[in-house]
């Protein structure tokens, strides 16, 4: 990277870097009744266990099925809506105040702000609109307008992460830094120049030890 770059990336994860806790259980919460919860984790537990009896459990599979039992065959319309409601909703409260300062900060400064996480499209589309950041994401799959249970790449976490990076941005053209607060996000804080470890809105600077 030239050193000299006044260009900045600045890559964020999502759950628990930006919000308290995690938004995919208050999202299953939000998009359904109680019964259905219910009666969709039993099926899931079968699911699971004959995937792991398999031998083919991975973490992509696992929450691809997730998605599957709770979602599959929902259109592409009705999961938008869903998302943006969420988004309007229940997810304003997990959002963390102090994080959002920060990134809405770097985007007044003229950085480039990305939103890099596992979590799902359909819920971080509204969010990426509304701070007119970049996103990079997991994403469903649709066949004829509805969801087909599968996802539409792979889960991004960890080196997908900085594969979907590499794809999106020429990151010689820019002084990286990164926001992150778990093991799947080390490969991506790895690639900054400044990376930042946060924990409960504290965050801490890493000094090279990636």
């Amino acid at each position: 990277m030239n050193q000299q770059t006044s260009k900045k990336l600045v890559l964020f994860d999502f759950d628990g870097t930006l919000t308290h806790g995690d938004t995919l259980i208050r999202f299953l919460y939000f998009s359904m009744p109680l019964y259905s919860l219910c009666w969709g984790a039993l099926r899931l537990l079968f699911v699971w266990a004959a995937l792991a009896l398999s031998g083919k459990w991975n973490t992509h599979r696992a929450k691809e099925l997730l998605f599957a039992v709770y979602f599959k065959n929902h259109s592409a319309e009705d999961l938008d809506q869903l998302g943006r409601s969420f988004y309007q909703g229940p997810m304003q409260s997990c959002l963390h105040a102090e994080m959002m300062r920060v990134l809405r900060k770097y985007k007044s400064e003229g950085a480039t702000v990305a939103l890099v996480s596992a979590s799902l499209k359909t819920w971080l589309q509204p969010l990426a609109e509304h701070e007119q950041i970049e996103l990079i994401c997991t994403e469903l799959a649709f066949t004829d307008g509805k969801f087909n249970g599968q996802f539409y790449g792979l889960n991004c976490q960890e080196e997908e992460k900085v594969k979907r990076i590499q794809a999106r941005f020429h990151l010689a053209d820019y002084q990286v830094i990164a926001y992150g607060n778990s093991s799947g996000d080390i490969p991506m804080l790895a690639l900054a120049q400044e990376a930042f470890w946060v924990k409960n809105g504290v965050v801490r600077k890493i000094q090279d030890d990636l």
